[in-house]
Parts: structure tokens; C-alpha cells; sequence
């Protein structure tokens, strides 16, 4: 079952890189996460240590720019559905 996931992972990642080269940071954090995720389950799924560790790391570092990014967004949201 780990086949399609770490496929999806891998495409997570290329799209990643695609949105950084062209500038968007903020597609680029959250491909990343997802596609890191992804091989993170793999990993875990293999009992390959390696997987995991780079993985898990990968969603430590990034999660903290996505959630201030989300941060920075929510109160634009809430300000549009409270009109």
C-alpha cells in the first residue's frame, strides 16, 4: 500500500520545486510538507530509519513557517466573514 503514497509524495515534491522556481514560496512550504508527510508514513511503514529521519525533520522545520503563514491569513478570513 505504500506504492501510490510515496508516488503522490514524490509528486508533492516536484511540485514543490516547480512553485519555488518560479517564486511561490508559500505552495512551495506546503507541497513540501505534504510530500514530506507522505515519505514520513512511507518510512515508518518500510522500517527504514534513514526515511524517517529526514522526513520527520523536514515536517519539524517547516511546519513552524506554515503555521505562521497561516496566522498571518486566518485574521484576513475572519475579517471577510464577520462582513
Amino acid at each position: 500500500m505504500t506504492q501510490p503514497i510515496k508516488w503522490i509524495g514524490s509528486g508533492f515534491i516536484l511540485l514543490a520545486i516547480a512553485f519555488r522556481g518560479a517564486g511561490y514560496t508559500d505552495i512551495d512550504l506546503v507541497l513540501s510538507l505534504l510530500g514530506a508527510a507522505c515519505w514520513c508514513y512511507v518510512g515508518i511503514q518500510w522500517k527504514d530509519r534513514a526515511l524517517i529521519i529526514l522526513n520527520v525533520a523536514a515536517v519539524v522545520f517547516l511546519s513552524p513557517k506554515i503555521l505562521l503563514m497561516l496566522s498571518s491569513v486566518l485574521p484576513e478570513i475572519s475579517d471577510v466573514i464577520s462582513y
